[in-house]
C-alpha cells in the first residue's frame, strides 16, 4: 500500500534545513486549516497534504497555501495546486524548495 505526500523541503540561505516553529496549509477554496500529522520534520522537509485529505480531494484540483513561522514571524507563504485521483494526491504546480532569507 502507497501512502502519498505533497512535501516541500525548506532552507536558509546557506542551504541549511530550516526548522519552523509552526507550520500548516490553508485550503484556498474555503480557509480551512489543515495541520499535517504524517511526520515530524528534522531534516527541513514539510508536508503541504497527504492522502490522508484524498476523500475531498478525488478527481478535483484545487489550491492551497503551505504558511510556515519562525519566531512568531511568518516566512514562508507558498501556493501549491494539487491534484486528486482515485487513490492519492499529487503536486501539479508549486515550489519542491523554497529558501527563506
Amino acid at each position: 500500500m502507497i501512502f502519498a505526500m505533497v512535501s516541500v523541503e525548506v532552507k536558509d540561505n546557506n542551504g541549511h534545513a530550516l526548522v519552523l516553529d509552526e507550520y500548516y496549509t490553508i485550503r484556498e477554496k474555503d480557509g480551512e486549516k489543515i495541520v499535517t500529522q504524517s511526520s515530524i520534520p528534522t531534516d527541513g522537509t514539510y508536508v503541504v497534504l497527504d492522502d490522508n485529505f484524498i476523500s475531498t480531494l478525488t478527481n478535483k484540483t484545487e489550491l492551497f497555501r503551505f504558511i510556515g513561522k519562525k519566531n512568531g514571524v511568518e516566512v514562508v507563504n507558498e501556493v501549491y495546486e494539487i491534484q486528486g485521483d482515485c487513490c492519492h494526491v499529487s503536486k501539479k504546480s508549486g515550489s519542491a524548495v523554497i529558501t527563506v532569507p
